[in-house]
Formats: C-alpha cells, structure tokens, sequence
C-alpha cells in the first residue's frame, strides 16, 4: 500500500534570509511553549484535544489514532482514535501489522507512510513515536491531508516535539489516574474495614508492640467503659484497672509464646460499674513482611452466654426431676390404687388381709404427703419469705425428738443410733423444728444406707469459726454411717436439688433427691455450713455446724481471767 519515506535535511548551502529565519524561530518556540500546555491537563481526554488543537497549526490531517504499548510485550493496542472512518480503519489495520510501528519507534523518529504514486492526498500517514524520558508508550498515526512534497524536516521536527510533550504529559495523566484509582480503592476499603468493625457484634482493639493501643471499636469501648479518642495512642496500664493490666500481661506472654490466647476476666465497667464476664481473644498482628508489629484482640461479654448455659443447666434439672418426681409419685399412688381395686371389687372376709392392705395404703399415702411437704419446704426456701426462728436450744434435746420420727426404722433393720455429745458445748443459736427436720433427713438417709444391724454415730464437737463472716464458734454436729459411701466427686452434687448419686430410676434409692437440699438451706440460713466425707465402702459423714451461744465472748473472758 505504501512505501517509508524518511524526510532527510538538505546538506547543499542555502541562502538563508533573516527573516525566514525569525520565522522558523517562531514556529518552535510557539510550538515548544503551546505543547508545554498539555503537562497542565489533568484527564486524558483533556490532553487529547488540546493535542489536536497543537497539530493542526503544525499539518493538515483527517484523522488520527492514538497507539499505546502493552506492558508486558511489544505490541500496541488502539486507545483512542479521532474520526477514523471505515477506509483509515483499514488502512490502520494494515499498518499494525506491517511492522512500521515498531520500527518508527524503535528508531525514535517520525515516519512518514506515503499513498501509491506519491501524489494523491489523503492517502499520507505519519507514525508519530510518543517519547517520555527513554521510554516509548505510544504512537501517533496521523492521516494527512498534505502531499509528501510538502512535508518537509522542519514539520518532522516539530511532529516529534509535539509527541515528546504529549508523551510526558499522558505518562503524568496515566499516573495521576492510577493514584487516584488507587486512593479511592484505599479509601473504599478503608470505609469497608470501618463500616465491618463498627457492624460487629463484639469488641475489637489492636495493641502494637509498646501497648499502646492502635485501633478500637464502637463495642471495645463500651466494654471497657472508654472512648476512642481516650483509647487509641494510650498504653494499657494508664487506662486499665491494674487488675485487668496483670491479666493482660499474662494474656499477651502467651500469645507471643503460642501464637493466640483465649481466656476470660470478670470485668468492671468503670462508668457504669457492671461487673461481667469478659472474654478475650488475642492473636498475633502481622505486616506484609509477616513481622510482629503488635497483637489484635477480639472481646465479647459473655454474660448471656453464661446465662443461656445457667438455663439449660436449669432446663435438665428440670427434666431430670420431672422423671425423678414422676418415679417417686407412681410408685406410691400405683400401690394405692391397686391395693385400694382389691378392697373394693373383692369381699374379702380375711381381717388381717384387710388390715395389711390398709396399712400398705397409709404407708404410701405418708410418702406422698412426705414428698409433697418436701416440695412446699423447698419452694418456700427457694423464695425471700423462707425465714427461721433463731433461738437458743439445746441441741441434745432436738435430736431426742428428732430420733422418735426415725426409731421404728432404724428397729425394722436391727440398726443402732449411738450418740456422744459434747456435754459442754450443748446449747447453739438454732429453730428448733428446722433442726429436727435436718436430723430426721440425715439419720434416714443413713438407716436407708445402712445395712441391717448396723450402727449409726451422732456426735459433737466445738469448731472454731476461722471466715470472715463467722461471728462466734461453732458447735460441730456429725452423723455416721455404715453404708456403702459416696464417691468424691458427688459430694457437691448430692446438695443440688433433685440430685441424688444415681441418677437411674430402676437403680436409684427411695426418695426425691430433696432432703439434703432442704439441710443444706436451714443449715445455711442458720449460720452454719453443711457438708459430707466418705469413703467407698465404708460409710459416710455427714457434718454441719451451728453457732455456739456466746462461745466466743466466753472464751476471750476465759483467756482475760488467766492473764490476771
């Protein structure tokens, strides 16, 4: 389609006039001085035109396509193109893959691609090289409207100062495009990260590598009780209480040890004063590089969590004394109604069958009636309106009524109640009719556990009152017996309600599982403390306390008295 033409400077001595000269001199420095405007253009688009405006002073032309370079290879890509019809699209076309372009811009110069014959116009091309520093990042294909005898090197010249200004102007625009994508990326996910931290539904807080802390969230600080502005830039151990500050210390140790820690602190709010279970989560803070540059924590209170495992804790006592109560109250009412069918549809003339089957009901309408005031004592304690008489009593004289309720069972086994007061320390603050209730609990469970001609040991001590809260001496009561024993990881267990050692309803013992709840509320409300030893297989001790009257003043006036 066309041949290079490459426009070369005339070597014959000219006549050169001052004017012409002054002339030429013009060209460039409006030239230089009017493609310098394009640096000033901020957009691409903005370049472009006046880019166009600057070469039609320098050449007529129809049209032109702006040709950058690929990155990563040698090949061009049409970028922007100004009113190119079908016939320059084509011819454009022809021109990418004839090599002219790579080849004008590897020689760093204009270009020109004459028509045919060499005359006819609209049909020249100049190749443009769009040099910035020592990098090409273009070119410019300009179709002319000029003959090629009319292009001379002084245009060539001022073609290629015009592309090295358009060059370093598009390198800034392209640039300054790129930052500003990139800041406005940076500056969106900024807005992303701050928008998630604020949208999360716990605490978050980084500490760098002085523990000062350098980011906190809306819920961190109102966990902690302190503002960001307060917060951030703050080392620990001037906003923290030093309680919490040891606690992170240790946390932190940790972490660089392992990597991560998680544990929880009963944290209190220093605004509002709330003390709550604060658990905190903390992991290693890492740069690019993959260095330590501090640790990032996550915190949540964990006051609901603990509440929700407190309800369904409350959920399985429940059904777990729905089946031990439902246990307890068939086995009664089924041998009532049984034995009460038998009386009623058989005429038995047989007295003694009468009799027996009579006393079989009574003895099942006493358990029910037994576990009935069981549950009506443990409501009652459960609630603020539980209160017992605080009186003086003599605690040998409330376990001689307490032993009348238990005498016939312990006579049914063949079992022996001993007893060893202490005939001193006899008389301690105490209801007497709780009291009874405790030593019926306690000897019955120890007659139903022990087995037949056995003995059981009720004895006394004073116990000297070492709490904080114990305002005089104790007087130790214990009741010992022969059975089989407890495992030590039931001692706690058999004082919660509804709770017994077995908890299988074919294996289990006669009972509700409420008494010792019942001893452990009187005992408690009395000032004492209640509690049990136990051995597999050789028995059980159960032990409670009960505040001797005036033991302690006694025993000051005693040690004043041997001083003197």
């Amino acid at each position: 389609m066309g041949s290079i033409l490459q426009l070369k400077r005339d070597n014959r001595p000219v006549e050169i006039s001052d004017q012409s000269v002054k002339v030429t001199y013009n060209e460039y420095k409006n030239t230089f001085n009017g493609s310098r405007l394009l640096i000033e253009g901020k957009s691409v688009s903005e370049i472009l035109q006046q880019l166009i405006i600057f070469l039609r002073e320098i050449v007529k032309f129809s049209s032109l396509g702006l040709l950058l370079k690929e990155k990563y290879s040698d090949d061009y890509y049409l970028y922007y193109d100004y009113k190119i019809d079908r016939n320059a699209s084509a011819r454009l076309r022809w021109l990418e893959k004839s090599g002219y372009i790579k080849w004008a811009c590897k020689e760093e110069r204009v270009v020109i691609i004459p028509d045919e014959d060499g005359e006819t116009e609209d049909q020249s091309m100049a190749l443009v090289p769009l040099l910035s520093g020592k990098n090409i990042i273009g070119v410019l294909i300009i179709f002319l409207q000029l003959r090629t005898n009319e292009l001379t090197s002084h245009k060539s010249d001022l073609l290629f100062l015009v592309g090295t200004q358009a060059a370093s102007a598009l390198q800034n625009a392209f640039l300054y495009k790129d930052m500003a994508l990139k800041n406005q990326a940076m500056a969106n996910m900024k807005n992303f990260l701050e928008n998630s931290l604020e949208s999360m539904a716990d605490g978050l807080f980084a500490l760098d590598m002085e523990n000062k802390i350098s980011l906190i969230n809306t819920f961190a600080s109102k966990y902690f009780g302190i503002s960001s502005v307060e917060a951030i830039g703050s080392e620990i151990h001037k906003i923290f209480s030093p309680e919490f500050v040891r606690f992170l210390d240790k946390s932190l140790q940790k972490t660089y040890m392992i990597g991560n820690f998680e544990g929880q602190f009963n944290y209190v709010n220093p605004i509002d004063g709330k003390n709550f279970p604060l658990g905190i989560h903390l992991s290693i803070l890492k740069n690019t590089e993959k260095e330590r540059i501090g640790v990032i924590g996550i915190c949540r209170d964990l006051t609901e969590r603990e509440e929700l495992f407190h309800l369904r804790k409350l959920d399985q006592l429940k059904d777990e004394f729905i089946s031990s109560i439902s246990h307890e109250l068939r086995t009664p009412l089924t041998s009532i109604k049984s034995f009460t069918e038998i009386l009623l549809e058989y005429d038995t003339p047989d007295k003694k069958t009468q009799k027996e089957f009579l006393s079989i009901i009574e003895k099942e309408t006493n358990r029910l009636i037994d576990l009935v005031n069981d549950l009506l004592d443990l409501s009652r304690m459960s609630h603020s309106e539980f209160s017992v008489k605080k009186e003086n009593v003599i605690i040998e004289n409330v376990f001689q009524e307490a032993f009348h309720s238990v005498k016939v069972l312990a006579e049914k086994k063949n079992i022996i109640i001993d007893t060893d007061f202490d005939p001193v320390n006899m008389m301690v603050v105490g209801d007497t009719n709780r009291l009874i209730q405790v030593f019926v609990n306690l000897i019955g469970n120890g007659i139903k556990f022990s087995p037949e001609k056995s003995v059981i040991k009720v004895w006394s001590k004073p116990f000297s009152g070492k709490r904080l809260v114990d305002k005089s001496d104790f007087l130790q009561i214990a009741v010992e017996d022969s059975g089989e024993g407890i495992p030590k990881e039931y001692f706690k267990v058999v004082f919660e309600k509804f709770k017994q050692v077995s908890s299988d309803a074919a294996t289990k013992p006669e009972g509700s599982g409420l008494g010792l709840p019942i001893c452990k509320r009187i005992i408690e409300r009395l000032g004492g403390n209640i509690w049990v030893e136990s051995e597999i297989s050789k028995g059980s001790i159960f032990f409670f306390t009960l505040p001797l009257v005036n033991a302690r003043i006694e025993r000051q006036e005693n040690a004043e008295s041997a001083k003197k």
